[in-house]
């Protein structure tokens, strides 16, 4: 005799689900983080190797390259840069090349034209990926000597790159490039040992992008630094340049005569009546254009504006290695104040497009 069950004795009731501990959510949690560091440590390594690759190869063309012809291809890139400023100055260059010869630090300052040439002929791997990354204003010459102290239109001393008459919009990487070969060649010179000089290049490019991390997290766009955030060589620097007086500076390029201030000249310094006549429209239109309006009428650490009002002009001459031959001038203007002990010197610098 067979029985039968009810419907409902033919269900399978299953038991309620569990949720998932406190160790599997930490399990899953702690996979899912080492995943994504897996994912941009694999990204990052990409894009190291494709920067390492690139470097590596910049470094293999320049050391396979016949001595003879690297040498006709600097001379091409100096005859195509400056061959009519040699022509009309041969002094000049000649004193140049010879400061050049003398290390390879010297030729580095010197050859800023070649080191551009060499950064061309190879892909910037940072450029392939951002174009946007070659359009910075970059300084231009970023070498490990272009570092000073100036004071601000508020009258704070600052520690800070100088030497800005090759800025340019460019690759920001020509800026990290040319600052780290220097300090390369800057220790190499002392004797420092490779794993030191590495030690110092690493740190710089590290200290670099953290700084530019920083700015990314924050909204202030500018980094003094001033006797009140420094320490150590820096603050020296700073508290040095403090102890020195304008008026001295002033006294060491300039005579007070018939109860006014003007350069010194001398027959290779003077300019002519045309020359002086273009250099102040110059200064009066394209200078001055070029300045902001709410930034000319800004007052000096004295409280009161510039003049803009040009009491002398002179022929400067250079005796730097990066600067010699080129041409530049001195230009006087009428200080803040009748005084003569605060007037203000400006230089022009003829820039050379390559």
């Amino acid at each position: 005799m067979s029985s039968s069950r009810p419907a409902s004795a033919s269900k399978v009731t299953k038991p309620p689900s569990r949720p998932p501990s406190a160790s599997q959510n930490t399990k899953v949690t702690t996979e899912s983080r080492v995943t994504s560091a897996l994912s941009r440590f694999r990204a990052a390594q990409n894009n190291l190797s494709f920067e390492v690759n690139a470097a590596q190869k910049t470094q293999d063309r320049l050391r396979t390259q016949p001595d003879d012809e690297r040498e006709q291809f600097i001379i091409q890139v100096f005859v195509e840069t400056f061959g009519d400023a040699i022509r009309n100055n041969q002094d000049a260059f000649r004193g140049r090349f010879r400061k050049m010869a003398e290390n390879s630090f010297n030729f580095y300052r010197g050859s800023a034209v070649l080191f551009y040439h060499d950064l061309k002929i190879d892909q910037d791997p940072w450029i392939a990926r951002n174009n946007l990354a070659g359009s910075v204003f970059i300084h231009g010459d970023l070498h490990a000597e272009n570092f000073g102290t100036y004071m601000n239109s508020h009258g704070i001393l600052n520690f800070d790159v100088n030497d800005f008459d090759e800025g340019y919009c460019g690759p920001f990487t020509w800026d990290v490039k040319r600052l780290l070969a220097s300090l390369y060649l800057v220790a190499y010179g002392k004797g420092f040992s490779n794993d030191t000089i590495r030690q110092i290049l690493a740190e710089c490019a590290k200290a670099y992008v953290r700084q530019v991390y920083e700015f990314c997290k924050s909204s202030a766009d500018q980094l003094a630094f001033t006797l009140e955030n420094t320490t150590g060589k820096i603050q020296l620097l700073l508290k040095e340049a403090r102890i020195q007086s304008h008026a001295d500076r002033l006294a060491k390029m300039t005579v007070i005569e018939n109860y006014e201030r003007k350069f010194k000249h001398t027959k290779d310094t003077n300019v002519d009546d045309q020359l002086y006549k273009d250099i102040t429209q110059a200064f009066n239109t394209k200078y001055r254009d070029s300045i902001p309006q709410p930034k000319q009428n800004m007052g000096g650490p004295s409280g009161r504006s510039i003049s803009y009002k040009i009491k002398d002009i002179v022929k400067i001459l250079s005796s730097g290695i990066g600067s010699a031959g080129t041409e530049s001038y001195g230009i006087l203007l009428e200080g803040p104040t009748e005084a003569l002990d605060n007037d203000v010197v400006l230089f022009m610098n003829v820039n050379i497009h390559i």
